[in-house]
């Protein structure tokens, strides 16, 4: 098989897990109980039975799943048989419908969500034991479609293995590429995104009504889902990175914020996707507006990060071995201006490039001290590699 069939193939691939993917979205809001469902132990038996059936249907689309990006279908077979073992056991008498739904089903618990965001995010290269274990640890539905989804969408050699339609590169020398298929949605958003708009590699996945975007160098990695619906465009994003928690706070839609990433929605006129796409993606900090206050520290475990004055300004007498120990992020008075800059066009590029070569010089002198003052020449770094 040639490398195009190939790409063709992974398409094809992934055209069905966002097909199932959906299917099992709006299959569990279509399970939910409602009040007939409880009304006597007649009502609950019907119910219980739907849920039964339906289960058959989930699973197909998991063990299609499995097929397609994991291979191993015995975790998710022996997950489904445990599920429906509690249908089957149902106490119809005293037993609460809404439980089993919930307990089974619908519920996610945030202790798994933070440990898929710390396995998944960021377009790390993974070994599938992540997968396995958080498979494993899942209890409901929602939580097993939770972990392929993150497994597969921020799996860069699955995204980046999709058939090429357009590539071009930005201001700064990275590649905007559009990948999947060529649809108005995703026309509009390549031919509009601005040049100089400072991201890094960037990738669009296109799929009849629906685009995915990951973009590096904002939020680290921000991953961005969009849905057309006759009515809007919904945009759904994920920021697996907070390099600037007051920034994050003002971004549209934002929701829950904790140590290992932020995710929010909002919506847009089709007419306008472009123009508040692009206004979103460039509010998402970046390590460079890393502007860390006392209580950042706090809430998001950076105890260990030190923010400390370029070494070029230190005193002879406080330049000690120890140096090499201490991680230079940003002179906070820079990250300050950089962050909370006003204007007409927000931040500015020619502020940043100068504290990027700001950090750069602090990094190399760092070095240059620790080469000086390190026993074991082993140890000595190459200014090059910075």
């Amino acid at each position: 098989m040639n490398e195009e069939n190939k790409r063709q193939e992974n398409f094809e691939k992934l055209k069905r897990f966002l097909n199932s993917d959906m299917r099992i979205k709006n299959t569990l809001i279509e399970l939910a109980p409602t009040p007939k469902d409880e009304y006597d132990k007649e009502s609950k038996i019907q119910y219980v039975d739907k849920l039964y059936q339906e289960l058959k249907n989930i699973e197909f689309d998991f063990l299609d799943i499995c097929k397609n990006f994991y291979g191993d279908d015995n975790i998710i077979k022996n997950k489904f048989s445990e599920i429906r073992n509690k249908l089957v056991n149902f106490n119809y008498e005293n037993g609460d419908i809404k439980d089993l739904y919930k307990q089974n089903f619908s519920d996610m618990n945030e202790e798994l969500i933070e440990k898929v965001k710390e396995t998944f995010v960021g377009y790390t290269i993974f070994a599938s034991g992540g997968i396995k274990g958080l498979t494993l640890n899942s209890k409901t539905i929602n939580e097993l479609l939770h972990i392929f989804h993150s497994y597969i969408m921020n799996n860069e050699k699955i995204m980046e293995s999709m058939p090429i339609i357009d590539k071009k590169d930005n201001d700064f020398g990275y590649p905007i590429t559009l990948y999947g298929e060529d649809t108005e949605l995703t026309k509009s958003i390549f031919d509009n995104f601005p040049s100089d708009l400072d991201v890094g590699w960037t990738d669009i996945v296109s799929v009849e009504n629906r685009a995915l975007m990951m973009v590096r160098d904002r939020g680290h990695a921000l991953t961005i889902d969009i849905d057309r619906t006759e009515e809007a465009d919904i945009v759904r994003y994920f920021i697996p990175k907070i390099c600037n928690k007051k920034m994050v706070e003002q971004l549209p839609g934002i929701g829950t914020i904790t140590q290992n990433g932020a995710s929010g929605v909002f919506e847009a006129k089709k007419e306008q996707i472009a123009e508040k796409l692009f206004d979103f993606i460039g509010k998402v900090p970046t390590d460079l507006d890393m502007h860390l206050e006392e209580d950042d520290v706090k809430d998001y475990g950076m105890e260990n990060i030190e923010l400390i004055q370029p070494i070029e300004q230190l005193e002879e007498s406080e330049i000690q071995p120890e140096i090499s120990k201490k991680e230079v992020v940003l002179n906070i008075e820079d990250a300050r201006d950089i962050a909370m800059e006003e204007g007409e066009n927000g931040r500015k590029i020619s502020n940043i490039v100068n504290i990027q070569q700001k950090l750069k010089e602090s990094l190399i002198m760092q070095r240059k001290m620790t080469n000086l003052f390190s026993k074991d020449k082993g140890e000595k770094l190459d200014e090059q590699s910075i």
